[in-house]
């Protein structure tokens, strides 16, 4: 019997990933923020889950395509708008899409890019994040994640632009949950651990994540993707305002600790009072 994504994304599978869904979206918001308008009222979570990662972020209406009946009922109970379909939502009818782990499960990724494009609205905009698997990974019968397709910067970024989109950026997105992420969230705030993620997912190459930012067209220039450059002079102050820090500025910090001259207890207590974060905010409201 084959096996399907609806098949396979039952009450168990759920139930088994939704432990730490409201974590999960605090700490993943920050992937989305920079991309996102003041004026984007109504933002459509693509894979949206029990609507937590929507819930993380200041949008007035929330959209949700969701195929899991357990899920579906814990997002509505939330106040999410949720369909199981793309082609049931309106057309030019979302300001935004975001979707966080999703577009690797369903059959056909390209038709469901260019069903995102007919809902979005002229200059709405897509921030999609896949993850890139390592081309070892063996193949399992029971597979727990069961991606039917894994991505490089290069095919999300042809695929977007096949599905009709105007893509504005596309690159790695180097961040990793580290062990004890509670316990560590908790501890030093959403600015520090966003730091610890990207430092782990910069050690632990095995797996990583892409990024798209991309646009429907007719697009007026007033608010441009967010620019990977460390202080670029051309670009808003996208970094700071999402409470990330540039690549540049992470290798900095964590030198003494890649070179062995400091013990990670003393690391993570000396990182915490630096001139780095000092006076910084722990979950800024700016958005571009």
């Amino acid at each position: 019997m084959a096996r399907t994504p609806a098949s396979f994304y039952d009450d168990e599978y759920f139930l088994r990933n939704n432990v730490d869904a409201s974590l999960g979206a605090e700490i993943n918001k920050v992937h989305f923020l920079p991309y996102l308008k003041s004026s984007d009222r109504r933002v459509l979570d693509f894979g949206c889950n029990s609507g937590d990662l929507l819930g993380a972020l200041p949008v007035a209406e929330r959209v949700g395509i969701e195929i899991n009946p357990v899920a579906i009922e814990h997002a509505r109970q939330a106040g999410v708008e949720v369909h199981t379909d793309v082609k049931t939502i309106p057309s030019v009818s979302v300001d935004a899409i975001i979707s966080n782990h999703a577009l690797e499960h369903v059959e056909r990724p390209l038709d469901v890019m260019r069903e995102m494009v007919g809902v979005l609205k002229p200059d709405g905009r897509a921030i999609i994040v896949v993850p890139c698997d390592r081309v070892n990974v063996p193949f399992s019968l029971n597979d727990l994640d069961y991606h039917l397709y894994s991505w490089s910067v290069a095919n999300l970024g042809n695929m977007a632009r096949a599905a009709g989109f105007e893509v504005a950026e596309v690159s790695e997105l180097v961040h990793r949950w580290p062990p004890l992420k509670r316990r560590l969230h908790r501890a030093f705030g959403p600015r520090l651990f966003d730091l610890i993620c990207r430092i782990v997912g910069l050690l632990r190459r095995d797996r990583t994540q892409v990024r798209l930012g991309a646009q429907s067209g007719s697009h007026n220039g007033d608010a441009p993707a967010p620019c990977q450059h460390d202080n670029c002079p051309c670009c808003p102050p996208v970094h700071a305002a999402a409470g990330v820090l540039p690549q540049g500025a992470v290798l900095a910090a964590f030198a003494p600790l890649l070179a062995g001259t400091v013990t990670p207890p003393a690391f993570l207590d000396a990182l915490k009072r630096s001139a780095a974060f000092a006076g910084q905010p722990r979950a800024p409201p700016i958005l571009i």
